[in-house]
């Protein structure tokens, strides 16, 4: 199990939202090939090359959106059973973040 800050967490979590959405954008996952040719139009990759990087970029995707998804897990975890004291009362800190959100008018 790996420990970190919860702001160190954060941090990563929204650089790991920029690194998911870059690698979506740079992804090619459809390709055209003439029936004729072994090779995919626009490019000089086999159509094996084609797939296996294809495969790749997918792979390195759902692994990016995994550590997303344990990270804010951990995050929601740690907010809902840390204790925070705010004007002399007691909560925990997803209330305190609720109650922030709901005076600021945001759901």
């Amino acid at each position: 199990m790996e420990k970190m800050i919860v702001t160190r967490a954060l941090d990563e979590r929204d650089l790991l939202i920029k690194k998911i959405n870059d690698a979506i954008d740079r992804a090619s996952f459809v390709a055209v090939k003439k029936t004729s040719d072994d090779v995919v139009i626009g490019g000089k990759k086999s159509v094996q090359e084609f797939d296996d990087e294809a495969r790749a970029d997918l792979q390195s995707i759902r692994d990016l959106i995994s550590r997303y998804n344990r990270l804010d897990a951990a995050i929601l975890l740690a907010n809902a059973t840390t204790d925070i004291e705010v004007a002399g009362v007691t909560m925990t800190r997803a209330a305190a973040i609720n109650l922030r959100k709901t005076l600021l008018g945001r759901s």
